[in-house]
């Protein structure tokens, strides 16, 4: 039988547990790919934690958006301290970047390289300056336009396109449509196959009920959106 949301947000708590304690062991062992990953797991966990709760309705989720971004920081501290040679490689700093903006808490970026990423990598990093104020529609538009036709990832290029149009659009008469179309799209993850096949805090497959759309939500954040979403962020 399928868990509910609440005993999720338990078995979640569970798990944030044992990576924590997996990045001591790691820590001990010397193994520094044992850190990252359990470092990841437990930053995973707490966003997830949050967006359940989000979604659901139990209660803000601004302490485990909170709690992940301090699970982020150290991440990064500890993980250059261990000779981290690119930090992008070992840590989805853009991520936290995401959830750090949302709960208006600082999150500052290494130096990283992002040489041979995949387009939505790219994507988000872009998503994260366009957050800190940086007008990158040129770097959007370049990426975007230089993507081939793939049926595999066609719901995420159609998303990261309305996440563009959303950031630069200059019609406001057309914002309520468009936050309507990256709704649509996100309940499209539930049986999409890349989105189904990747992480949970994405919102693919069975996860589609219980999460949000983070990314959705730090845009309509940013463009001050003023009309209704559950996608919307409520608790600043």
């Amino acid at each position: 039988m399928a868990m509910t949301p609440i005993e999720m947000i338990d078995s979640l708590e569970t798990r944030f547990e044992n990576s924590q304690n997996g990045i001591i062991i790691g820590k001990q062992k010397g193994e520094f790919h044992l850190v990252s990953v359990n470092y990841w797991q437990s930053f995973k966990c707490r966003v997830m934690q949050g967006l359940i709760s989000w979604r659901i309705k139990t209660g803000s989720p601004v302490q485990y958006f909170s709690d992940a971004i301090n699970v982020a920081n150290t991440a990064i501290e500890d993980l250059m301290s261990l000779g981290s040679e690119n930090i992008s490689d070992d840590f989805f700093i853009e991520i936290a970047s995401s959830i750090a903006f949302l709960i208006n808490k600082p999150f500052e970026f290494p130096q990283y390289s992002l040489e041979g990423e995949e387009f939505y990598r790219l994507l988000n990093f872009e998503l994260a300056k366009s957050l800190m104020g940086k007008h990158n529609k040129d770097e959007w538009d370049n990426i975007l336009n230089n993507l081939k036709p793939n049926k595999r990832i066609n719901l995420c290029i159609q998303t990261y396109k309305i996440y563009s149009q959303l950031l630069f659009n200059k019609d406001v008469n057309k914002t309520n449509d468009l936050v309507k179309h990256a709704e649509d799209l996100f309940l499209k993850r539930k049986n999409d196959s890349f989105y189904s096949g990747g992480e949970g805090i994405e919102g693919g497959g069975l996860y589609n009920d219980v999460t949000v759309d983070y990314r959705l939500a730090a845009i309509l954040k940013f463009i001050a959106y003023d009309g209704e979403s559950i996608h919307k962020w409520i608790w600043d």
